[in-house]
């Protein structure tokens, strides 16, 4: 841990500032909340397009549970399923 009193360091990047001026002071209070506000503006649209893609996958996954409750014979999605997959690692393997 560093324990220079003239390090604002943290979640907005290692800053070495002389805080004995007081426009650094200044530049320090007014510029550090902004980098704050960016970062963790940045992690929540970050955690926005993650959750976007989690219930992308959710909506296929129930959607595909859902055909296979109400199917009264799976045998044609097991080789639905048969077919892609090798389709998959043919694509892979030629590619």
């Amino acid at each position: 841990m560093l324990t220079n009193p003239n390090y604002a360091g943290g979640a907005v990047g290692l800053r070495w500032i002389d805080c004995s001026a007081a426009a650094h002071r200044h530049m320090l209070t007014c510029a550090l909340p902004v980098q704050v506000e960016s970062y963790f503006f940045d992690i929540r649209r970050q955690l926005f397009e993650y959750d976007q893609v989690m219930n992308t996958q959710r909506d296929k996954v129930y959607g595909e549970r859902r055909r296979a409750l109400l199917s009264a014979d799976l045998s044609g999605q097991m080789v639905e399923y048969a077919e892609k997959t090798v389709d998959d690692i043919l694509e892979v393997c030629l590619s």
